[in-house]
């Protein structure tokens, strides 16, 4: 052959064990080798695989064979050396990383997009968990304030779509107070748990790390909510943070600061969400006329919203000056809730137009199935102008059907037992109503078990050492009744 021939045959034989020795991202590095002579390449790929081999020994402690597939290697020297792509094995939890694309930083272990990806709000990085940009574990980081304006920011449930994860949790990072808020179109959600299942969401409160979240829009539009629970949402917790809302419709309209909606895919509800250690409140100057709501799904017992924990939150500023209010409250197709060390109070003085009934606990219905049962109500404070028991839960006003029951159960007849125990109602002051009533019509009634099977023990309603820790007062002369306890 000539030398024209020999060189073209060289240099494909190069080649030919350049591919066969390298991965892609390998041969682009070594590109010049293929201009080597047929001796020169050997000697080249025999060197570069036998110190491959060595360092990966030494770097693994591994037993590798001598006479592993050199395949193998470049493939494997290709993953661990040269892909830069490749996902994440452990989550960077609480660190902001200054992403490009907004504050609320999301990761997960995997996912079809770049592992943390930045976003604008929390509605974006939920748009991008649906779509599956980010599977698996997922953490979201919250780096800054958000605006969600006026969209509902949506979570579905794993395996809607290509929704696929085991958890997510949200915090802020950064150690500053952070802020998610919008004010959301009236009828709807700011942020809607649309059958998701084992989300947290931590506000911390340590480090300078605190989370409030708000839906800033007054509307007594039905399904206003700052969060909402649908569709079978189970087992997400909403902890440490401030939630804000002014849906301001009575308590028999749907919505409310935090509202557990109805079931229409699975049979099993909205069940085993804990809600515990908020500051549940007002959005600015406009109180809600509930802070808790449950109205859910009601064809049968399971399909109700169950196991939902209401602990140790702070629930205040909570009234209707014309229409019912409640901090919290469930008119049907809810069973088996904890309700326990909460602190419900008032921090100005709230004043009806128009007469209706104000609770902090009201549970009901009486309907078979669907209605309340099963109800743990224990170690409330119900009562003063702050978390800490002091000041008046000061209630006035003209209306002549102005009513206070601190803690009100109205179940069903035959149900499973509640029991409402080691409850306190005290520091509360009721005056200048024209209200009047006997027994369930009482104006006044620290805790009323109207119906259904529920027992009480050791709650305590006024004060045997505060004078005044009860007042009220009214102007009508009709045949009125006051009563701490009454098992109607």
């Amino acid at each position: 052959m000539n030398a024209k021939t020999k060189q073209t045959t060289t240099q494909n034989f190069t080649r030919k064990a350049i591919n066969l020795f390298a991965g892609n991202r390998l041969r682009e590095w070594i590109k010049p080798v293929r201009r080597i002579s047929l001796p020169g390449a050997l000697v080249f790929v025999s060197c570069f695989c036998l110190s491959f081999l060595l360092v990966r020994s030494q770097a693994s402690f591994a037993t590798t064979a001598i006479g592993s597939s050199f395949k193998t290697i470049s493939k494997a020297f290709n993953a661990k050396a040269f892909n830069r792509s490749a996902k994440p094995k452990s989550l960077v939890i609480g660190t902001c990383e200054s992403l490009p694309g907004g504050v609320i930083e999301v990761e997960g272990t995997g996912g079809s997009g770049t592992q943390p990806t930045g976003y604008a709000t929390l509605g974006a990085a939920f748009t991008a968990i649906n779509t599956g940009v980010h599977t698996g574990a997922i953490v979201i980081d919250v780096c800054g304030n958000t605006d969600e304006g006026g969209a509902t920011a949506t979570l579905n449930a794993s395996g809607s779509g290509a929704a696929s994860y085991t958890g997510i949790t949200i915090s802020p990072a950064g150690g500053a107070a952070r802020t998610i808020s919008g004010t959301t179109i009236p009828g709807s959600p700011m942020i809607d748990f649309s059958g998701a299942d084992n989300v947290m969401i931590d506000g911390l409160n340590t480090g300078g790390n605190t989370l409030t979240i708000a839906n800033t829009t007054v509307s007594a539009t039905t399904g206003t909510a700052t969060i909402r629970f649908i569709g079978g949402a189970t087992s997400n917790t909403i902890t440490n943070s401030t939630l804000l809302g002014s849906h301001t419709a009575s308590v028999a309209t749907n919505g409310a600061t935090i509202f557990f909606s109805t079931d229409a895919v699975t049979a099993n509800g909205n069940d085993n969400n804990t809600i515990s250690n908020n500051d549940i409140g007002p959005a600015f100057a406009s109180l809600p006329s509930k802070a808790i709501l449950g109205n859910g799904s009601t064809t049968t017992t399971a399909i109700g919203n169950s196991g939902i924990v209401i602990n140790n939150n702070n629930i205040f500023d909570y009234f209707g000056a014309a229409v019912t209010s409640a901090g919290i409250a469930t008119n049907g197709g809810c069973n088996t809730w904890s309700i326990t060390n909460n602190r419900f109070y008032q921090t100005g003085t709230r004043t009806w137009t128009t007469g209706a009934l104000h609770s902090a606990i009201n549970i009901g219905n009486t309907t078979a199935n669907s209605g309340a049962q099963g109800f743990t109500i224990t170690g409330n404070t119900i009562g003063f102008a702050s978390n800490t028991q002091t000041g008046t839960y000061t209630l006035t006003g003209a209306g002549t059907g102005a009513k206070f029951i601190g803690i009100l159960f109205n179940g069903i007849a035959a149900g499973t037992t509640t029991n409402v125990n080691s409850n306190t109602v005290a520091g509360v002051s009721m005056t200048g109503v024209t209200g009047s009533g006997t027994t369930t019509s009482s104006p006044f009634t620290g805790i009323l078990i109207q119906e259904g099977n529920g027992i009480s023990n050791n709650n305590t309603v006024g004060s045997q050492s505060a004078t005044g820790s009860l007042t009220f007062s009214t102007t009508t002369t009709s045949a009125t009744d006051v009563y701490g306890i009454h098992n109607f």
